[in-house]
């Protein structure tokens, strides 16, 4: 990316993606129908969340794909359906739920070779004595490798609160503490699925912070305000299109990446966002190559919130 003291909006995108593998370990079909799925869930999710509060908008489409696939393993008829469309699951039950666990498998592989902490989990929190099929709580078990807990939402819901949220804590490095809230949960609850996802890694090439300096950074606006700002040089994959400048940044082990998807236009983040797609993104992604560039990048905090998805 060339300096530019004009500075322009960055958009990020966290999405589910496959994580590298060698030729031996090539993804299966389903895998990547599961991936392809999330993707698209990821694009309508953004564009229905993405004007819902002021800000910079941080999400984990995964997370709760995952959560609500399930969700969707108990559900029949017109509810079946429904969320398979809302979600974009094109594999019937029989494929789906086993896609997902190679899914999970890929990112556990992941977590094990060290060079970043990237820890999901699922549990599932039922009412005691509620009677659950069996084949339901056995898949969830198998496919998504979730404990079931029961606990007593009808006489101590209050209680449950606190047993759920202090196992979101911890699967969380205690970066996510009382999720959920005081009234979430009442004697009329059965059943609570969690899904908790922990992330935490340095970039293969890290930034000197010593070289951070304030520089400008233009808004949605078209004001210009200075901003903290790292920089640094190096070989990067990076890619030119006619809207858009795109540079993936690896973490260690360079298994994981962030893609940063710069507009052209200092003003042209809302065009980039009401045109996403999952084809844009697939266009993104298969456009970059190594290259010698020069990266600026506002120094930036991400932080958790909720959203009520109903």
């Amino acid at each position: 990316m060339q300096r530019s003291h004009a500075a322009v909006a960055v958009l990020l995108i966290v999405l589910a993606a496959m994580p590298r593998t060698s030729s031996a370990e090539t993804p299966s079909a389903d895998l990547k129908a599961v991936v392809n799925g999330n993707t698209r869930f990821a694009v309508d999710l953004y564009s229905k969340l993405k004007d819902a509060e002021e800000g910079n908008l941080f999400l984990s489409p995964l997370s709760i794909s995952t959560a609500l696939a399930m969700t969707y393993g108990g559900a029949r008829g017109n509810t079946a359906k429904e969320m398979a469309e809302a979600l974009h699951f094109a594999l019937g039950q029989g494929k789906l739920h086993p896609a997902f666990a190679e899914l999970q498998a890929g990112l556990d592989r992941v977590q094990k070779k060290g060079e970043v902490q990237l820890h999901t989990a699922n549990s599932l929190w039922p009412q005691k004595d509620y009677p659950f099929q069996q084949d339901y709580l056995s898949l969830v078990e198998k496919h998504y490798g979730s404990p079931i807990t029961p606990v007593d939402y009808e006489t101590a819901s209050e209680e449950a609160r606190k047993i759920i949220n202090k196992w979101v804590e911890k699967q969380t490095k205690e970066k996510i503490k009382n999720l959920i809230r005081q009234g979430d949960l009442d004697p009329a609850t059965v059943l609570v699925l969690v899904n908790a996802i922990y992330f935490k890694g340095n970039w293969a090439s890290q930034f000197d912070p010593d070289r951070t300096s304030l520089l400008d950074f233009t808004l949605r606006s078209g004001e210009k305000k200075q901003v903290p700002t790292m920089q640094q040089r190096g070989k990067f994959a990076y890619g030119e299109l006619e809207d858009v400048q795109v540079l993936e940044l690896p973490y260690e082990g360079k298994e994981l990446s962030m893609l940063i998807v710069l507009p052209r236009d200092p003003k042209g983040l809302p065009e980039i966002e009401n045109t996403l797609s999952a084809e844009n993104i697939e266009s993104w992604l298969s456009r970059p190559s190594q290259q010698k560039v020069h990266v600026y990048l506002p120094k930036f905090k991400i932080s958790w919130g909720t959203f009520d998805l109903k």
